[in-house]
């Protein structure tokens, strides 16, 4: 399954990422690039607080 993961390097998102990795799923982690990401995973940078930074999405 393709998940879009918003966050995912940090507090719960971490974890939930490795299982979701484990399980086999297609991941795409939406971040602001302030921390590593997973190897395996699509990266979209950009805020989600902010209507540019969502554009990353469309």
């Amino acid at each position: 399954m393709k998940i879009l993961v918003m966050g995912g390097t940090r507090f719960v998102g971490k974890p939930l990422v490795a299982q979701l990795l484990a399980e086999g799923h297609a991941l795409t982690l939406f971040t602001r690039g302030k921390n590593p990401v997973p190897a395996g995973v699509e990266h979209l940078c950009g805020d989600r607080s902010s209507a540019e930074g969502l554009a990353a999405l469309a």
